[in-house]
């Protein structure tokens, strides 16, 4: 942290911040582990938030006449709910909801937001559109409601609003042609009702983004190119040629004053503009007789690297480029898993968060969102690799993992963020997970010394801390910032839980492929004799039985961090009474609006830990899980994203990112073990479905599905007298067993026509590559 302490001190000093860096040097001894610093990152990023922060609010706050995002429409809105006062902070803590696209070949993702502003180059500037018809001007930003969708199950995102009976749509896609890489934004404008009338419609250049104003010092139109050249390196074509245009900038005001200019006031209109401040805006104006036979269109295309387009390809049809775009992404997911329930909106869901999931993955990494968090951390990827995996993309899963070991220093840490003592047992785990996916002995041959120095790493790491026995962190890794949402630092379990559970599973692997794991298994078999002891004491000295988020912790919403040692790690059992005392008080003080509220940092409804909860119930199995994903389908925007933490007053997002690659990731695997999980080596099936999935006519269905035994295919169809179960199998490595379970009585079960003995409401049959099975309830 040496080059940010310099920075910030210098800036301290320049400014006469006397207290700044005391605040800072206190900050660093929080909670446990005295002196030790903030993690670079975590500062970087609040920095970067505090000057935008101070950049909205003299931008906006001056000029709340203007035209602005959605967000800032509605939080500096005194009579809207989700109004806040700004002071000396203003951020987006209202409604951080957007949508990433991005083309499978693309590194780089644009934004939507839940009116239809695009933002097409990374923490840019945006395109928004207005709509005048006879005298009243038309504001998606202003509008109560858009509709948004998905076309076609790819990452095409379509708004759609009606208002003073004129509809509507704007689509925005990422396209490849050329060898080059666009976003496309395409803009359809008709009448309600059968007539002809008079419209116009802007195409607006905004210094803004869903996050925050965004410095444009220039704009101009060249209008040889037909084309808006932005801060002097980015591009806006047009399909059309427009009516007028008007460039504008701080003092001139918003472009948006200039609509209802009448000819001949005197001011002209300019075609270009430049303001050090950073408020450049323009518009292109559109005026025509629109009808339903002749709705006005316009295709908007913005090169990512800011290289001109060729004629071809801004003219080309819209249609034929968002055809093209679905043909590419549809064959992008080709071979990959596919499921059906009788609930359309958990089908819905599942493959939206597949896109989700893959516009993230870049060529060497795969990232937790595609704005505020485009940046790699282990913990985030450990929940979206193996999504991947799930869903069938194992060739990506692999070339992320590949990268990882150009992230290992020296003495064996595999670090994305200092301070954070959980990322060597993700890296772990994430990389035995591929073995059990793929049987790929070659790959884990090749960097097998890189994983036990990553186990040794823990080892050596956590003795610092075992000579007091004393302790109650004795044996423990040391105090660091992971996860960062359980607050200041602290000896976490969650870091132990991780270390240990991906030690665990190196030592099985290993044993697979032949490798000596004795030494790895003693020195692992030690670290858990600690992790226990500690439990023991800290539960001893509560004076209760559930598992803090640290010893030194108090009961508070970070214990959270606690239910990895059963989801995703399965390193306790479901049925250990300390985790069920955990979940049952997680339930009782965090969960009472039905999902998981965390007042730490986040400061909302966070769609990944409270899917987490219901993960615990599925290895429960109890019916609890079934209601928490009701309200995660409840909640997602209408394109299936989630931010990181939803506000509890106005349902939009309020922290992090706004299209969270680890939610997505998260109902992925909620929605797949639903229906199937690996547990204790035996293959399981609906550990917890809804009773009402078994009406008659009912089908529950998986095709080309990964597991831990290799893939398989499966329907449950319910008809008039039984339910009828099938599963076809290519195992390289067979589970030791197969389960049914059924929400209600199992009378009697026939498997190929033998019958089996039921244990109330779960099955136990022997595995056989193909299964007929008739289940009576």
């Amino acid at each position: 942290m040496d080059i940010i302490d310099n920075v910030l001190g210098m800036v301290a000093r320049h400014y006469k911040l006397d207290s700044f860096m005391p605040r800072l040097e206190a900050l660093n001894n929080l909670g446990k582990g005295k002196g030790l610093e903030v993690p670079d990152e975590l500062v970087a990023l609040n920095v970067d938030m505090l000057s935008r922060s101070l950049y909205n609010i003299m931008a906006i706050q001056p000029n709340n006449d203007w035209v602005w995002p959605y967000w800032a429409e509605k939080q500096y809105d005194a009579a809207d709910k989700s109004f806040l006062p700004s002071s000396y902070l203003s951020i987006n803590l209202t409604h951080r909801n957007w949508t990433g696209i991005s083309s499978p070949q693309s590194d780089r993702e644009a934004i939507v937001d839940p009116r239809g502003l695009v933002t097409p180059l990374y923490d840019g500037w945006s395109l928004d559109y207005w709509v005048r018809r006879d005298d009243t001007v038309i504001v998606p930003s202003r509008l109560d409601a858009v509709d948004q969708r998905l076309v076609n199950r790819c990452p095409v995102v379509k708004s759609t609003f009606y208002k003073k009976n004129v509809k509507v749509i704007s689509e925005a896609l990422m396209h490849d042609a050329d060898g080059e890489t666009y976003v496309e934004v395409f803009y359809r404008v008709e009448p309600w009702e059968n007539v002809t009338t008079r419209m116009s419609f802007y195409l607006a250049i905004r210094p803004y983004n869903p996050e925050s104003v965004i410095p444009v010092t220039s704009i101009e139109y060249l209008a040889r190119e037909n084309a808006f050249r932005v801060n002097g390196t980015d591009f806006v074509y047009l399909d059309e040629t427009p009516d007028r245009v008007v460039c504008s900038n701080q003092d001139a005001g918003d472009s948006f004053f200039r609509i209802n200019r009448k000819d001949g006031d005197g001011t002209g209109d300019s075609l270009s503009a430049a303001d050090p401040s950073g408020l450049c805006n323009a518009f292109a104006e559109f005026t025509r007789d629109v009808g339903a036979n002749t709705p006005f269109a316009l295709k908007a295309v913005i090169p990512l690297k800011g290289k001109p387009v060729s004629e071809p390809v801004v003219k080309a049809r819209y249609s034929r480029v968002r055809a093209d775009a679905v043909d590419t992404w549809t064959r992008r997911k080709d071979g990959s898993i596919r499921v059906r329930t009788p609930d359309s909106r958990i089908n819905e869901a599942f493959e939206a968060s597949l896109n989700n999931v893959l516009i993230l993955v870049d060529k060497t990494e795969v990232t937790p969102g595609p704005f505020t968090y485009h940046k790699m951390w282990f913990r985030d990827a450990a929940y979206s690799v193996t999504a991947l995996l799930k869903l069938g993309f194992t060739a990506d899963a692999k070339r992320i993992l590949e990268h990882y070991f150009k992230k290992q220093t020296a003495d064996g840490y595999f670090e994305s963020q200092n301070g954070e003592w959980d990322s060597n047992g993700q890296v772990l785990w994430t990389v035995c997970q591929y073995y059990r996916f793929t049987r790929d002995r070659a790959f884990i041959e090749a960097h097998y010394q890189s994983l036990v120095k990553g186990a040794e790493w823990v080892f050596k790491t956590r003795k610092k801390h075992r000579k007091d026995d004393g302790d109650l962190h004795a044996g423990l890794l040391p105090p660091g910032y992971s996860a960062e949402h359980f607050g200041p630092s602290n000896y976490y379990y969650w870091d132990d839980f991780w270390a240990y559970g991906g030690v665990r599973d190196l030592i099985a692997v290993s044993r697979e492929i032949g490798k000596n794991a004795d030494a790895l298994e003693r020195e692992n078999a030690l670290f858990m004799e600690d992790i226990e002891r500690s439990i023991k004491r800290t539960q001893e000295r509560l004076g209760e039985t559930y598992l803090p988020a640290s010893p030194y912790r108090r009961k508070d919403c970070s214990l959270i961090g606690t239910v990895a040692a059963l989801y995703p790690l399965q390193i306790f059992r479901p049925d250990r009474e300390d985790m069920r005392a955990t979940l049952r008080l997680i339930r009782k003080q965090y969960m009472g609006s039905g999902a998981f509220f965390h007042k730490l940092l986040h400061s909302g409804y966070n769609v990944y830990l409270t899917a987490q909860m219901a993960e615990c119930y599925l290895l429960q199995k109890a019916a609890l899980a079934l209601p928490i994903l009701d309200w995660i389908l409840d909640h997602a925007t209408g394109t299936w994203t989630y931010p990181e933490a939803i506000h509890p007053e106005t349902g939009g997002g309020c922290m992090g990112d706004g299209h969270h690659g680890w939610a997505s990731s998260e109902l992925v695997h909620l929605i797949r073990n639903l229906l199937f999980m690996e547990r204790d080596g035996r293959l399981s099936f609906f550990p917890v479905i809804p009773q009402r999935w078994l009406d008659i006519g009912n089908v529950i269905a998986a095709e080309n599905a990964p597991s831990h035994f290799g893939k398989l295919s499966f329907t449950l169809a319910s008809e008039a007298e039984s339910l009828r179960f099938a599963m076809e199998s290519d195992f390289t490595a067979p589970p030791d067993s197969i389960e049914i379970n059924m929400p209600v009585k199992i009378a009697r079960v026939a498997v190929n026509g033998e019958e089996r003995a039921v244990d109330d409401r779960a099955v136990l049959i022997p595995y056989a590559p193909k299964i007929e099975a008739r289940i009576f309830i």
